[in-house]
């Protein structure tokens, strides 16, 4: 094991994967625990970065890739992670040989996405990249129902229930080009009137970008529309 594979371990979490199960054509569900005796600390809008490779050939930042938490489970202090495959990188790798019993690294981080607990509603938009995610940032406001969200997939194969197994969003298939798609879809969805309505945009980069620029153009203010760019095309490492 290299230096910095052994200063990165010692500044990370050990945890140790409980159950691996696959969710959809291509995202699995991971549970892992973390170890030790104090409780997980944990945050709606975190995430964790995970050790995926112990290759001191391959440059850090290209061994450790985001994984959404899905739920967390204060009683078992265990975390459900949605780890997608589709970009068939290292990430995509570690997690297809990764099995029960195996311990993990992780270090954990916060998106900026909203949480409500008032009477706001909210419309979350994304692609499967950000589905684990939003389902968990929607059980932790106080009317759920009033939670809108637009998922955009390749295939239908691709969408996955919630671990309760309702499916809350709606789920739109298309191509990888599909910009007026999510634009015809986003503006069907937005409700007439702003008030405290919060939008936030999670998943491709391009999209968030597109999303931010035309929710913008609409008159929606920067406070009420936040955006997490979980992959860019052609990026590699970390999200």
């Amino acid at each position: 094991m290299g230096i910095m594979d052994k200063l990165a371990k010692s500044l990370a979490t050990r945890a140790t994967v409980i159950d691996k199960t696959k969710a959809a054509e291509h995202t699995y569900r991971l549970t892992i625990r973390p170890q030790g005796s104090q409780s997980f600390a944990y945050r709606p809008q975190d995430f964790l970065r995970i050790l995926v490779l112990d290759d001191p050939k391959v440059s850090l930042r290209d061994r450790v890739r985001s994984c959404s938490i899905w739920n967390f489970d204060a009683r078992t202090q265990s975390l459900d992670l949605a780890v997608c495959t589709f970009s068939n990188g290292p990430g995509a790798h570690w997690i297809q040989n990764v099995w029960a019993g195996d311990d993990v690294y992780f270090m954990k981080h916060a998106s900026n996405l909203f949480i409500h607990r008032d009477d706001a509603d909210a419309v979350m938009i994304g692609d499967i990249s950000a589905l684990g995610h939003l389902y968990g940032l929607r059980q932790f406001f106080r009317h759920p129902e009033r939670v809108t969200g637009l998922i955009f997939g390749r295939e239908q194969a691709d969408f996955f229930p919630d671990l309760d197994g309702e499916s809350p969003f709606q789920f739109i298939a298309g191509g990888p080009h599909q910009d007026q798609t999510v634009i015809s879809a986003v503006e069907a969805a937005l409700p007439r009137h702003a008030g405290k309505t919060a939008i936030d945009v999670a998943g491709d980069g391009e999209m968030c970008k597109l999303l931010y620029k035309y929710l913008k153009s609409l008159g929606w203010s920067g406070k009420q529309v936040k955006v997490k760019p979980f992959w860019i095309q052609g990026k590699k490492g970390l999200e």
